[in-house]
């Protein structure tokens, strides 16, 4: 064989060789997958199997003994251990039917209670849906008997009973009937309480010493009047008794609204009033002898008796301290507490609840 020819041959036979063997190799790589494929499932079948059996085990022992216990409960069913039995423990059969009969007329007289009880309901019931009294001929008429000048001049009373009894009817049986009673009847009480209404400010408007507007306008110029009377009187009230009190006001380190209200009370010190800051952490002994447990608090202290009044807490305006300042000093001052609430300019008025009305007064022409 010729050198060329030999090399091809060479490398010809050399790589079906090499290709044969890598053959081989997967063959053998398929067979040992298989293999171990197969023994892991020997393996898991087995311990599937191992498991069905524990739990075939274990139902079998569950089954026994729940068995065990059926035949237990049969043998104790048939030989009563209990110890009232045998010959010398029968109940007397005597007793036991008076015990019997006593049973029965209990739960008789039981059953008799109970028809009374409802009885009486049924009553109660039907007395409540009976036509309720009203009038001289003490019976709730159709509506169309009635006047309109008879329900619209009717006590209240008894035109009461008759829109609630039409109310009742017409929720309870909603027909175009019932429902047109009803609405008729709300439009009878709308114009009973608008001619009281007109009635009313026209006495009113007669009668002026009747009306509490004079002593507080509800008009813009009248509100400004009365505005200005107010703060007149407690600015001069005041400025009369500032030198026979001051204010005490309670704060804390850590309080933001303290500060909003010092700033408040920085106007009162203007104006001559004598201010004084207390720290409840520092001074825990004041603050037990006042009973104050909030910040910030503010007392009025009268100089010569010694009482005080809690007069704002929280954060208040300004007006408001100072109309608590007053009505606090008109309580020092021995005043009816009531009283304080109003000013003492509107005393006598229609707001003065101590003032007689109209027809009690001394001047009164019909008073003899």
């Amino acid at each position: 064989m010729k050198e060329g020819n030999k090399e091809v041959y060479n490398e010809f036979f050399l790589r079906d060789r090499r290709g044969y063997f890598l053959v081989l190799e997967v063959f053998f790589v398929l067979i040992f997958l298989v293999f171990f494929v197969y023994l892991d499932f020997i393996l898991s079948f087995e311990a599937r199997g191992e498991v069905l059996k524990d739990n075939r085990d274990i139902e079998l022992k569950r089954w026994e003994l729940e068995r065990g216990d059926q035949k237990k409960k049969q043998a104790q069913a048939y030989y009563d251990f209990s110890p009232k039995s045998g010959w010398w423990w029968y109940e007397d059969p005597v007793k036991k039917e008076e015990e019997e009969k006593d049973k029965e007329a209990k739960k008789e007289k039981a059953k008799q209670v109970q028809r009374k009880e409802e009885q009486d309901n049924n009553q109660a019931v039907s007395n409540m849906t009976q036509v309720p009294l009203v009038g001289i001929d003490n019976k709730i008429k159709p509506l169309e008997e009635y006047s309109y000048e008879e329900l619209l001049f009717m006590k209240p009373s008894e035109f009461k009973r008759i829109f609630e009894y039409y109310l009742e009817e017409a929720v309870a049986n909603p027909t175009e009937k019932n429902l047109e009673y009803y609405y008729n009847l709300v439009d009878v009480a709308r114009k009973k309480a608008a001619l009281f209404t007109y009635m009313y400010d026209y006495v009113m408007t007669k009668n002026l010493q009747h009306s509490p507007l004079a002593a507080y306008p509800v008009s813009v110029p009248g509100i400004q009047a009365r505005i200005i009377q107010q703060e007149r009187e407690v600015e001069e009230y005041i400025n009369r008794y500032r030198s026979e009190f001051g204010l005490i006001m309670f704060t804390r380190k850590t309080c933001s609204y303290c500060e909003v209200q010092r700033k408040i009370l920085n106007y009162l010190v203007l104006e001559g009033i004598q201010v004084q800051y207390v720290d409840i952490d520092l001074y825990p002994q004041v603050v037990s002898k006042f009973g104050i447990d909030m910040v910030p608090t503010i007392i009025i202290v009268h100089r010569r008796s010694g009482d005080y009044f809690v007069i704002a807490s929280g954060v208040q305006s300004l007006d408001v301290i100072k109309f608590n300042i007053y009505r606090a000093l008109r309580i020092f001052e021995k005043e009816d507490p009531a009283l304080t609430s109003i000013y003492k300019f509107q005393k006598g008025t229609p707001l003065d609840p101590f003032e007689p009305s109209p027809l009690w007064r001394k001047d009164n022409k019909n008073n003899k």
